[in-house]
C-alpha cells in the first residue's frame, strides 16, 4: 500500500505539471530545433479532483513537497515567523540553480514552483544565454500568474516585436527545393512528409516517444488517403494566401525528428522540410501538439487526443490545429487577445476555418504574395489580352515592404483605354504578444502602412508614361490610361511610408477605346536652309472621329516670339504638307502640329504641344568638341555630397562582384565609380555628386555619356534612390533631366540635347548617386566616356538679286541676255507681272529689277 501511495503521489505530481502547462498553444525549442508550439483546451478538472483525493493518502514528505509548491489540495505550511503562507523557510540565494534565473523570478515564486518547472526555467535561461533558439511555451488557466510571468520574461524577450510587425520569428532561409539564401518577401517552396510509425520524436517539451501517426489516424478515418487529404487541404490553403508553394514528399526515411542539421533537414526524395508525426503527449484536451520554428518545421500532434474525435465541418478541429501549428513552422508566434478572430491565438477555435487576416498579413510580410516575383517587366504577371469591357480583379496581393514593387502586363489588339484602381485591402487589428491574461494588444491600422501609387510603363518596360499618386495612405488611387498606340504596357504598383507589408487589391477595367485623330507620321526637319520655305510631309489618321475642317495646323515661332498658326495643305487621304516659312541665320525655330476631332478634341505632335515643341537649326551644323573625357586623367571633375559611404572615385573598376561594374565602359581602363572597394562599396546615407567643369554651350549642344546602375538589390529602386543627371547654366540652379532607377548591371549610353537658347557659356552637368532610403537599397553607379559638344549653325543668308537670272549673285549683261531669250520663247519666268502676256510691261519690270541690283 505504501508503494502504491508513493506511485500515486508521483502520478498526482505529474498531473499537476501537465495541468500547469496544458495551454492553448505551447511551443518549446529543443537544442536541435526552434521553439515548438501547441494548442490546448481548458484545464481538465478531473486532475484536480484526483489530486485532492490522493493528497491525504500520501506520505508526509510527499505532501510537504506539494505544499511547498502550492499544489492543488494542499494547505499552507508554516515557516518561520513572517514567512509568506505556503513558502518554505529556505534561503534560495544559496541555491545555484536559483541564482542562474534570479533576474527573472522572485524567491517566493521559485519556492512555489514544481521541480520540473524550475528545471525547465533554468534550462531555457541557459539556452538563451548560450545563443540557442529561445524556448516558448503556453499555459493553462489556473497557472499562477507570477510563474507565467517568469517564463514569459525568459521566452519572449529575444523576439523584440515592435507592436506593428505582428508576432513573428525568422522565416525559412533554406529549403530542400530552393537551397540556401532565402530572404524576406521571397517566395519559398516547402516539401512535407509524414514520418513512418516508430520514428523517434526527441524530448523537447518534456515528453518523448515514437510516432503513432498512421496507427492513430488510420483507425480514426479508416483510410490513410482520407486523413492525409485533410493535411493537403491545409497546405493548399496556405499556398493560396501567401508566397509559399507546398510539394508533398511521399518519402520519409524515419530519421529522428526536430533536427536542423544535415541529417535532419529536408532532402528531395528522402524526407520533407516539414515532417509530421504524432506521439502521446498528455492525454485528452490538454496539449494538442507542438511545432518548431524555421528552419525546422516539424509538427508533432497529440496522438489519440479525443479533442480530434469530432469530424464536423470537414474535421475543422484537426485542420485548424494543423494550420495553427504550421503557422509556427512559418515563423509565427502566438497572438493576443484571445477573441476567436485569429488562427495564431493561443487557444484552438472552430469559430472560423483556417488562417485569418492577421495570420495572412504575417505570412505576406515574410514570404510575399503568391504572384512573386514580379518586380520587373521581364517578370511581370501577365494579365492577358484585353478587349473592351473586360475586367480583371486581383486580391490578396501585397508589397511586403517599401522596396517591393509589383508589375503587371496588359495587352490589347484593339483600341481600348484602361481604368486602373488600387486600394488598401486590410483592416485595423488589435494584436500583441502573448501575455499572462492574453486579453490586450495594440491597435494597428494595416490599411495605412504604405501610400500606394500607380505607374504606367511603355512597351519597353522602362519608360514611365504616367504616374498617379494624388491621394494619401489608406486611400484609393485611380488612373485612366489612354494608350498612345495599340499594344503592350505595364502597370507597376509601388508604395512609400512604413517599411511594413501593405496588402492591396487591384482592379483593371478595359473601356471602349475611342480612337480620335492621330499623327501617323511627321517628317519634321532638324535643319533649315536660310531664306527659303521648308515643306515636310505629315500623315493624319482621323480614326473613329471626324476632323474639324481647318483644324490641321502647323504652329511655329522664331526667336521666342508668339506661335503663329499656318494651315496644313490637304493632299487627300490623310496626307498633308506643312510649310515652315523662310528663316534667317541666327533664328531659333520651334514648331508643333495640331489637329482637332469633333469628339476627341485637340491632339498635338509632339504630345506636349507648345510646352514641348520641336526645334531645328538654320544653316549647316557645325560641331565643336568641348570635352571628350575617358577619365584617364583628372580634367577637373568635383566630388561632393552628404552621404556617409560610397563616394565617387576615378579608378579602374576592381570587379568585386557586389553590384559594381566589372570594367569601364569605353575600354580605356578608368571610369568614375562609387567607392571602388571590395567590401561595402555601395552608396549609403545620402547622395554623392560628381560635377563637370563648366563648358561653353551658349549656341546649344549635346552631352553624351555611358552610365551604370547596379545589378543586385531591388529593381526598380524607389523613394529617391538611384542615379540622376542634372544640368545647370550657372552652377547654382540645377534642372533634373534624367532619372535612372531600373537596376541592370550593364553599361548603357544616353544623350542630352541642349537647344540653342537653353545653353550658356558656363554649362555644367552633374551625376548624383543617391541612397537616401535608410540604406535599404543597394546603389552602385558608374559614369564613363563623357562627350560634351557645342553645336553651332554654319549659316550664310542668301543674297537677294531679283534680276539675277543665272544665279551667280551678280546682275550683268548675261542676266539681260537670259531674260531676252526667255521673253522671245514666251517662257513663264519672263512674264514678270504674271498677266500671261509677254509685252512691253514685262520688259519694263525686268529693267526696274535690274536697276536694283543685289542687296
Amino acid at each position: 500500500m505504501q508503494k502504491l501511495l508513493q506511485r500515486s503521489a508521483a502520478i498526482a505530481a505529474a498531473g499537476l505539471a501537465a495541468a500547469a502547462f496544458a495551454h492553448d498553444g505551447p511551443c518549446i525549442h529543443g537544442d536541435v530545433g526552434c521553439a515548438p508550439d501547441a494548442i490546448a483546451s481548458v484545464t481538465t478538472q478531473m486532475d484536480h479532483l484526483l489530486t485532492r483525493a490522493l493528497f491525504t493518502m500520501m506520505p508526509e514528505q510527499d505532501r510537504a513537497k506539494i505544499a511547498a509548491a502550492g499544489g492543488v489540495g494542499s494547505a499552507p505550511l508554516a515557516g518561520e515567523p513572517g514567512d509568506a503562507p505556503g513558502v518554505l523557510a529556505v534561503d534560495w540565494t544559496e541555491d545555484a540553480e536559483y541564482r542562474s534565473v534570479a533576474e527573472f523570478v522572485a524567491p517566493e515564486t521559485w519556492a512555489r514552483m514544481l521541480p520540473v518547472h524550475r528545471t525547465m526555467l533554468a534550462h531555457m535561461t541557459a539556452r538563451n544565454r548560450a545563443g540557442a533558439p529561445p524556448v516558448a511555451a503556453c499555459f493553462a488557466p489556473g497557472t499562477p500568474p507570477d510563474v507565467i510571468d517568469a517564463f514569459n520574461r525568459v521566452m519572449f524577450d529575444p523576439f523584440h516585436n515592435d507592436g506593428s510587425r505582428f508576432q513573428q520569428t525568422g522565416r525559412w532561409t533554406r529549403t530542400a527545393t530552393d537551397g540556401a539564401g532565402l530572404t524576406s518577401g521571397q517566395n519559398t517552396t516547402l516539401t512535407y512528409s509524414f514520418v513512418p510509425d516508430g520514428t523517434f520524436a526527441p524530448n523537447i517539451i518534456g515528453v518523448t516517444g515514437n510516432s503513432q501517426l498512421f496507427q492513430w489516424l488510420d483507425g480514426r478515418y479508416g483510410s490513410t488517403s482520407v486523413w492525409q487529404d485533410l493535411f493537403h487541404q491545409v497546405f493548399d490553403r496556405w499556398e493560396e494566401l501567401i508566397g509559399t508553394t507546398y510539394v508533398y514528399e511521399p518519402n520519409d526515411d524515419g530519421n529522428t525528428m526536430n533536427r536542423t542539421n544535415a541529417a535532419g533537414r529536408g532532402v528531395l526524395g528522402v524526407r520533407g522540410d516539414v515532417r509530421i508525426g504524432a506521439i502521446r503527449i498528455d492525454g485528452s484536451f490538454n496539449t494538442l501538439g507542438y511545432n518548431n520554428f524555421p528552419n525546422d518545421g516539424d509538427m508533432v500532434l497529440d496522438a489519440f487526443d479525443s479533442f480530434f474525435n469530432s469530424t464536423s465541418n470537414n474535421s475543422r478541429r484537426l485542420r485548424n490545429v494543423i494550420a495553427h501549428e504550421h503557422g509556427h513552422g512559418l515563423g509565427m508566434l502566438h497572438v493576443c487577445p484571445q477573441n476567436n478572430s485569429k488562427l495564431m491565438e493561443p487557444s484552438a477555435s472552430t469559430s472560423f476555418d483556417g488562417p485569418q487576416l492577421n495570420d495572412i498579413l504575417n505570412g505576406l510580410d515574410h514570404y510575399g504574395d503568391n504572384l512573386e516575383s514580379n518586380n520587373t517587366a521581364a517578370e511581370a504577371t501577365d494579365l492577358g489580352n484585353f478587349n473592351a469591357f473586360d475586367i480583371v480583379e486581383i486580391t490578396n496581393v501585397a508589397l511586403h515592404n517599401t522596396t517591393d514593387v509589383d508589375v503587371f502586363r496588359v495587352s490589347s489588339t484593339s483600341s481600348v483605354n484602361y481604368s486602373i484602381n488600387v486600394a488598401p485591402d486590410a483592416a485595423t487589428i488589435v494584436q500583441g504578444p502573448q501575455t499572462i491574461a492574453c486579453t490586450g494588444g495594440s491597435s494597428t491600422n494595416y490599411n495605412a502602412m504604405q501610400d500606394l501609387r500607380i505607374e504606367i510603363l511603355d512597351s519597353d518596360g522602362t519608360t514611365v508614361l504616367r504616374v498617379e499618386d494624388s491621394t494619401g495612405v489608406e486611400q484609393t488611387e485611380t488612373l485612366l490610361f489612354e494608350p498612345p498606340a495599340i499594344g503592350t504596357y505595364y502597370i507597376r504598383i509601388a508604395g512609400s511610408g512604413l517599411n511594413i507589408v501593405q496588402r492591396y487589391q487591384l482592379a483593371i477595367i478595359a473601356l471602349d477605346g475611342f480612337a480620335g485623330p492621330n499623327f501617323v507620321s511627321v517628317d519634321a526637319p532638324t535643319r533649315l536652309d536660310p531664306g527659303v520655305e521648308t515643306p515636310f510631309a505629315v500623315v493624319i489618321d482621323e480614326g473613329e472621329d471626324t476632323i474639324v475642317p481647318g483644324s490641321e495646323v502647323l504652329s511655329y515661332r522664331y526667336n521666342d516670339s508668339a506661335f503663329i498658326d499656318v494651315p496644313l495643305v490637304d493632299n487627300g487621304d490623310g496626307n498633308y504638307t506643312a510649310v515652315l516659312p523662310a528663316a534667317a541665320c541666327g533664328d531659333t525655330p520651334e514648331f508643333f502640329l495640331a489637329v482637332e476631332g469633333e469628339i476627341d478634341g485637340v491632339t498635338f505632335f509632339p504630345s506636349g504641344g507648345a510646352a514641348d515643341p520641336l526645334g531645328a537649326i538654320v544653316g549647316d551644323e557645325s560641331i565643336t568638341v568641348r570635352l571628350d573625357d575617358d577619365f584617364e586623367t583628372d580634367t577637373g571633375w568635383v566630388v561632393s555630397g552628404d552621404n556617409t559611404d560610397g563616394d565617387w572615385e576615378r579608378a579602374v573598376p576592381i570587379n568585386a562582384g557586389i553590384g559594381d561594374p566589372s570594367a569601364d565602359a569605353d575600354g580605356s581602363g578608368f571610369a568614375y565609380v562609387t567607392e571602388n572597394s571590395a567590401v561595402s562599396s555601395d552608396v549609403d546615407g545620402g547622395s554623392t555628386i560628381l560635377t563637370s567643369p563648366a563648358q561653353d554651350l551658349s549656341t546649344g549642344g549635346r552631352i553624351s555619356y555611358f552610365y551604370y546602375i547596379n545589378d543586385i538589390g531591388s529593381a526598380p529602386l524607389g523613394d529617391g534612390d538611384g542615379l540622376f543627371v542634372e544640368i545647370s547654366e550657372d552652377g547654382s540652379s540645377w534642372t533634373r533631366v534624367r532619372s535612372y532607377t531600373e537596376t541592370s548591371g550593364l553599361w548603357r549610353s544616353d544623350t542630352i540635347d541642349i537647344l540653342t537658347g537653353d545653353g550658356s557659356a558656363t554649362m555644367q552637368v552633374r551625376f548624383i548617386a543617391a541612397d537616401v532610403n535608410g540604406g535599404l537599397n543597394v546603389v552602385e553607379a558608374g559614369v564613363d566616356g563623357v562627350l560634351i559638344e557645342a553645336v553651332e549653325a554654319n549659316c550664310v543668308d542668301p543674297v537677294d538679286c531679283p534680276a539675277d537670272r543665272n544665279d551667280d549673285d551678280a546682275v550683268d549683261f548675261f542676266d539681260v541676255s537670259d531674260f531676252l531669250a526667255d521673253f522671245a520663247a514666251q517662257d513663264p519666268s519672263a512674264d514678270i507681272n504674271g498677266d500671261d502676256a509677254w509685252d512691253f510691261f514685262d520688259v519694263s519690270d525686268f529693267l526696274a529689277l535690274f536697276a536694283l541690283g543685289c542687296e
